[in-house]
């Protein structure tokens, strides 16, 4: 299957509330909002020269493991799996930390597996702990060789290491204490639905969610959609529809460049996401070319508090224009195991 960067870029406004319970952000905080929604504003609108090109349509498909082999595999990281609070580097930070046997390669499991945060009941001394639906997952290897007076085995085993962040400016994390429950969600297929830039305003069924076609624009397509599809992504069509859009490397991109002039201020872009506060869009909808000044002075701080509780809307950029129809694909999780960890002192 096509691998896609996917990058999501989302701006925390943790002191967003009622003003007599919560603090203002100070002067330098405020100039670091603003210049993070700006900077997303403008960048979404910026219109470039793009240099792309036509491929075969990859057909996307999971194959999905038995579920004995699921349940396996979810048996023997119950015997392995460790839970534990760290010092990161942009805060405290939630590990789990376990291996599969060698059933997947690391890259199949970036397709098939999800691991999220079911439940969490954390405490730093007296105080309750929230973790925040922000981090990273990540697959590996790992090689293990036993020797034995007959025989010497050769244990090969898929690493899984999935960061989360604490909430919390002074946590110690000797002192965060507690359990987590982690949900395991295996992808067992796709759900996906052919869309045209004419259906703009309208609302489209995947699979059983429902999401609304915002805008097309460039090489923008703009969605809005339940927070529980998460893992939303496109295939951008030619305009007949039977090849798709894709990105030059760097290297060709360089060579492109050195050989036709025409290329010179062109770019090539791999698929991305960024999400977007819907007052944030639709002021830079309204003029593109708008100043820092005038977006400060649309937003006062009044207006920048009450961001948190508006909608959003999730911006997909393709590598080429958005000319007719284009894929919208997400995958389907249906096998779901649970797993419930105490936390326990980090590794060493």
């Amino acid at each position: 299957m096509k691998k896609f960067i996917v990058i999501s870029l989302t701006v925390s406004l943790g002191w967003t509330g009622m003003a007599q319970e919560t603090p203002s952000p100070t002067p330098e905080e405020q100039d670091m909002i603003y210049n993070m929604l700006y900077a997303t504003g403008e960048e979404v609108f910026k219109e470039r020269k793009l240099a792309y090109k036509t491929v075969e349509l990859t057909p996307f498909s999971i194959d999905s493991p038995p579920k004995d082999i699921i349940q396996s595999s979810m048996d023997s990281l119950r015997t392995n799996a460790q839970t534990y609070v760290e010092e990161g580097s942009w805060g405290t930070n939630l590990m789990l930390k376990g291996y599969f046997p060698s059933y997947f390669d690391p890259e199949e499991l970036q397709e098939l597996l999800d691991i999220e945060l079911h439940a969490s009941i954390l405490f730093h001394e007296d105080d309750s702990v929230e973790v925040r639906n922000v981090g990273a997952t990540s697959f590996g290897s790992k090689q293990r060789l036993i020797y034995t007076p007959e025989k010497q085995l050769d244990l090969n085993y898929r690493t899984i290491t999935r960061q989360f962040q604490l909430d919390g400016d002074s946590l110690n994390p000797a002192l965060v204490t507690g359990k987590v429950i982690y949900s395991f969600e295996f992808h067992t297929g796709y759900d996906f639905v052919l869309v045209n830039r004419n259906q703009v305003g309208q609302y489209l069924k995947l699979g059983e969610h429902q999401i609304k076609l915002v805008d097309v624009f460039h090489n923008k397509v703009v969605l809005e959609k339940p927070d529980e599809l998460e893992d939303v992504k496109l295939v951008n069509l030619t305009k007949n529809g039977k090849k798709q859009y894709a990105a030059y490397s760097l290297v060709a991109l360089k060579e492109l460049q050195e050989n036709d002039p025409t290329y010179k201020e062109a770019e090539s872009t791999y698929f991305s996401r960024i999400s977007m506060y819907q007052t944030v869009y639709d002021l830079f909808k309204s003029d593109p070319e708008l100043s820092k000044e005038e977006f400060q002075k649309a937003f006062p701080l009044e207006a920048l508090k009450q961001l948190k509780d508006t909608n959003s809307f999730h911006i997909y950029s393709t590598p080429g224009p958005v000319e007719n129809s284009f894929l919208v694909y997400a995958p389907r999780k249906k096998f779901i195991q649970l797993l419930e960890l105490p936390i326990t002192q980090a590794p060493e």
